[in-house]
């Protein structure tokens, strides 16, 4: 599978073949639904660092991630069931005050960083960063059902990459596959890519949203020809 992600790395100019999405390639996309799985790779009981990287975030967020990288991990390796996931991660936001942006932002970085190290070359990164989402896909569902919360996810990804530098050159595919399992939506993904302030990540990102926008386009053409038959 590194193979596969090499080659990718190696036509990104092809954008549609290099980011055909197909969960079921990776047997960690195999996980029921409705739970989390305890399949794939082993997590160790040794978190990440919850380094800030020099952005300005009160304790109460910090603790609060650590707290929803605790319930990962557990819920990871004794199968508890999303719904139950949700109410634990809900209850540990009472408790540290947070709101809703900040719930949100908090468990797709816990997702895209548990136990990953973002020194990783590109492939094995991005490996490692999917695997997580098939672990977890389920959960990440549940926080973005609305608009709002998909614009929440968004919003965390500048800083993600702040802190960790590794995600610049792997976002692009991240995106694609939130895109691909109904995480993020076309809308909320051009929407806050339109306003996005950071240059250097907007020029990372851009074949991609090139190509989303043109699957908008070749959607509205074929809704338009059933329309005239």
């Amino acid at each position: 599978e590194d193979e596969e992600f090499e080659d990718m790395e190696e036509k990104a100019d092809l954008w549609g073949s290099v980011f055909e999405f197909d969960p079921d390639e990776d047997d960690d996309y195999d996980s029921d639904a409705d739970s989390v799985s305890s399949g794939g790779n082993q997590m160790d009981d040794n978190d990440e660092s919850d380094d800030d990287g020099g952005i300005d975030e009160h304790d109460d967020v910090k603790n609060f991630r650590r707290e929803v990288k605790d319930s990962l991990i557990r819920g990871n390796e004794e199968g508890i069931n999303t719904d139950n996931l949700v109410l634990e991660i809900n209850g540990s936001k009472h408790a540290w005050n947070t709101t809703l942006s900040e719930v949100n932002q908090c468990v797709l970085e816990s997702v895209l960083t548990l136990h990953v190290d973002t020194s990783l070359p590109p492939a094995k990164l991005l490996q490692a960063v999917k695997g997580n989402i098939g672990k977890f896909k389920a959960l990440l569902l549940k926080y973005s059902k609305s608009k709002s919360g998909q614009d929440y996810y968004l919003a965390m990804l500048p800083d993600l990459v702040h802190r960790n530098p590794g995600f610049m050159d792997i976002l692009a595919k991240v995106l694609h596959i939130l895109y691909e399992l109904d995480i993020l939506g076309e809308t909320s993904i051009l929407t806050w890519a339109g306003k996005l302030q950071d240059g250097e990540l907007k020029k990372k990102i851009g074949p991609f949203l090139e190509w989303l926008e043109d699957e908008d386009e070749d959607s509205s053409e074929e809704d338009d020809d059933e329309d005239d038959e």
